[in-house]
């Protein structure tokens, strides 16, 4: 059976620009091809997610003494984009998508994986210098649902265009693999994780994010049966097939310098906002 839908013939993809990373974080079907073609894809990524870790941590621990924490967004990227890996990779070859090799084709998802880095500069944004800590810890819990959401959103764009594949089939199995990732952290991290994820530190605080982590948690495992079972039937299913679009573009010149100097004009900012909290942290009473 032919897929769901017509892919007609790829031609060359364009350049990698500052608009492809826009139009990315957008679901651009043109942005996502020209990210998984070029091979530079992954170096890039890696940089942006070295400074969702400056984002994160920056004002949160003393880096200086405990510098590990910026090893945590790459550590924890690394071990959740592979299970969701293969967990597509195994859907896509039980569905008839003629993949070049598992490590290959690894390697160009993560680099679109860690693309989705640059949304959590929005947990950078300040809120306690100028919310009150309810309206701080409001605002927090938020932006976490929001980049939450959207990465949610993103990556199952970035694979129903990957693999030509319906929507309706992708999302159970993005949606078990979220759902899985946030029922684990329930059950190892020793605060509620909405108040680790979400940057939350008041005392006030505490109390709602553990209140919103145990709706969370009760609405994970509610739902977790239904996904798991969404997720049985699109791998069972071998209609409509899959098919692997990588393998029909042509891979992407390059990525323009501007690319570069923007992710390297983050790396440094962030890196800049870290020294001078730290030092702040270090001269206050």
């Amino acid at each position: 059976m032919p897929s769901p839908i017509q892919t007609p013939p790829e031609t060359e993809c364009e350049n990698v620009s500052l608009i492809t990373l826009v139009q990315y974080l957008f679901g651009y079907r043109s942005a996502i091809l020209d990210l998984a073609t070029n091979r530079a894809t992954v170096w890039l990524g890696l940089i942006f997610v070295i400074t969702a870790g400056l984002v994160r941590e920056y004002d949160r621990e003393n880096l200086s003494q405990e510098p590990w924490h910026l090893l945590a967004p790459l550590v924890a990227s690394l071990a959740t984009s592979w299970i969701l890996f293969v967990m597509v990779y195994s859907v896509a070859i039980y569905r008839g998508a003629e993949i070049e090799g598992f490590w290959v084709t690894y390697r160009k998802f993560l680099g679109l994986y860690w693309m989705t880095a640059p949304l959590a500069w929005f947990y950078g944004i300040p809120v306690e210098k100028f919310l009150p800590p309810e309206g701080a810890t409001n605002a927090n819990i938020w932006l976490l649902g929001l980049v939450s959401l959207w990465r949610v959103l993103l990556i199952v764009r970035v694979i129903v265009v990957l693999f030509n594949a319906w929507t309706v089939n992708v999302l159970p199995i993005v949606l078990l693999f979220a759902d899985s990732v946030v029922l684990f952290l329930f059950a190892m991290a020793p605060r509620p994780v909405i108040s680790f994820m979400g940057g939350v530190r008041s005392a006030h605080g505490q109390l709602t994010a553990e209140m919103v982590s145990r709706y969370a948690g009760w609405w994970g495992i509610l739902t977790y049966p239904f996904l798991a079972l969404g997720f049985v039937l699109v791998f069972v299913s071998t209609e409509p097939e899959w098919v692997n679009v990588m393998a029909r573009v042509k891979p992407s010149q390059r990525i323009q310098p501007t690319v570069w100097v923007l992710a390297t004009a983050s790396l440094v900012g962030w890196f800049m906002f870290l020294v001078a909290s730290n030092v702040f942290h270090f001269l206050a009473p």
